[in-house]
Parts: structure tokens; C-alpha cells; sequence
């Protein structure tokens, strides 16, 4: 018997064919025979089963006939199948957790400084001497420095102080004649890196400064602090004002007038040079000072 589809479904029909035997009045004549019919699945083991079959007495004792049978089928007995593993012929790579030697939270291989803790913002890598420049890319890694030197101070360059001869501006000063020396004076005006304190070489021309404040009479000096574009917008303008405020305890505690002072900072907003060049930077980082009659 051949079914046309698997016992999961609900209806499913078959034919056969094939030889077979007939009880009669008994005896057993033999017969071939086909059969058509369907079986409706009640359950997955029990079945309802029709069929109509058509038989071909070989023995002429009888004549040929058809029958037709209806009665349920059930599945005593069922073959487990058993699982079969199928292996590909690609291998099984075992995936090892990813390793974070230094336990910062970054995995090694996105690490670049693996055996040393350090902040996503350095890629891992740590900023000993804080001075934003990580380790990795800092040739002074013990003290804090700048971008354009690699992360080290900017070296100290000895300048010539400017030569103001106070006796001469005392015969002709002026407003504008002051505020030029003041401003050449300025040039000379040193602070740490990212830092608001004033560096010891500064001295000479604040001293000078004081003086030519206490031969010009004026209403108002306003100090300026500038900056280059170097960090934040909101830093450069801090670092400015303090900068500026700086200068301005320096002359108060001289013996100047605080009333007659005031600061303002600008920040990177007014460049006098190329912020794309250490020397450009370094132009731009300065006091300026406007002194009103």
C-alpha cells in the first residue's frame, strides 16, 4: 500500500496492488487485487481507515469481486528515532573571553596601554602628571607640559628685558605714550601652563609697569587677558579672567589702586597670530592693557 503523504496529515490517500487469498465455502483460492481508499487521522497513533478493493479470482471456482471496508488503524508499536549529531566539516573555534589585564573596563584589544589603567577618553592609557596628553604620547610623562612640545614644559627662552626709560616718559608722557611702553612691557608677562600664576620672569616688567602707572595719572585700567585656542571655549574665557585677575592683585598688592582697576577676558576670541603654529600660540597668549585719562 502506497500513501501519498505522511501520517501527520489529516486525510491522506492511498492505492496498492498485489496477490492474495480468498476463503470461500471454505477453501482458499488465489487472487490478485487492487485497493484504493484514504485514512483519516484521529489521533497520532490511531487512524480511520476506508478502502475499496477490486479482486481477480485465479481459479474460475469463483467469480472475480469487490469489497469495501471501513475500521480503525492504530500504532502498537513505534521506532524511536535516534538523534543523529551532524558535524560540519568546519571546525569549532572556541571563543575565549576578551582579557582586561589592567581591570579599567577597556578589553585589551581596544586597549592601547593594557598594562596600565587609563580612561576611554586615552584609549586606556593613563595622564601621570595631568596634563591631558596620555602617557603613551607624552615624552614627559612625570611632568605636566604641552601639546606642542610633546607633552614636556615649554623650554624657558631668556628674552632681553625691553628697555623703558622711565626718566624720558616722565618728561613727555602721555596717555597713548604709557599705555605703548605698558603694552611692550606686557610682552614679557609669564604664567605657568594652564595656570594662572604669574612665573618669576615676569617680575621685571610688572616692577617697571608699577612705576610708569604711578607717573601717568588715569581714571581706569582695564587689563585684558587673551588665550590661544588651545582647550575649551569656556576654559579659554576662565583662564583669561583669572590670568588678567592675576596681573591685578600683582599691581594692587604695589601699592595701584584697585578701584582704578578692572579685568576682562577674551579668551581665543581676538588671535593677533596663527593659532595653527607654536609660535603663533604663543603670540596670542597675553595681557594687553588699556589705560584711560
Amino acid at each position: 500500500m502506497r500513501r501519498f503523504f505522511a501520517d501527520t496529515v489529516l486525510i491522506n490517500p492511498f492505492i496498492g496492488a498485489g496477490p492474495g487469498m480468498i476463503l470461500y465455502e471454505k477453501n482458499l483460492y488465489a487472487s490478485l487485487h487492487v485497493a484504493t481508499g484514504f485514512q483519516l487521522r484521529i489521533s497520532n497513533s490511531v487512524f480511520l481507515h476506508t478502502q475499496l478493493s477490486y479482486h481477480v479470482n485465479l481459479s474460475s471456482s469463483i467469480n472475480n469481486n469487490v469489497t469495501a471496508s471501513i475500521g480503525l488503524m492504530g500504532i502498537i508499536l513505534q521506532r524511536k528515532k535516534k538523534n543523529k549529531t551532524i558535524l560540519s566539516n568546519q571546525a569549532v573555534t572556541a571563543q575565549q573571553a576578551p582579557t582586561d589585564i589592567d581591570r579599567d573596563g577597556i578589553v585589551d584589544g581596544e586597549d592601547d596601554c593594557p598594562n596600565d589603567p587609563g580612561p576611554r577618553t586615552f584609549c586606556g592609557c593613563p595622564d601621570t602628571d595631568g596634563d591631558g596628553i596620555p602617557d603613551n604620547k607624552d615624552k614627559c610623562p612625570k611632568e605636566p607640559g604641552i601639546i606642542e612640545y610633546i607633552g614636556c614644559p615649554a623650554p624657558t627662552v631668556k628674552m632681553p628685558a625691553p628697555v623703558i626709560k622711565i626718566d624720558t616718559l616722565t618728561k613727555t608722557s602721555t596717555i597713548d605714550s604709557i599705555t605703548t611702553a605698558m603694552n611692550k612691557l606686557a610682552e614679557q608677562i609669564y604664567f605657568e601652563t594652564d595656570k594662572a600664576t604669574l612665573t618669576p620672569a615676569s617680575t621685571h616688567s610688572l616692577i617697571t609697569i608699577v612705576a610708569l602707572l604711578k607717573i601717568q595719572p588715569f581714571s581706569l585700567l582695564q587689563i585684558e587677558g587673551h588665550t590661544d585656542n588651545t582647550g575649551t571655549i569656556e576654559r579659554n574665557v576662565q583662564l583669561s579672567e583669572e590670568r588678567a585677575n592675576s596681573v591685578l592683585e600683582y599691581l594692587v598688592s604695589a601699592g595701584i589702586d584697585r578701584k582704578k582697576l578692572t579685568i576682562k577676558g577674551f579668551g581665543a576670541t581676538m588671535p593677533v597670530a596663527d593659532n595653527t603654529t607654536p609660535e603663533g600660540r604663543a603670540k596670542n597668549r597675553r595681557t594687553v592693557f588699556v589705560l584711560y585719562k
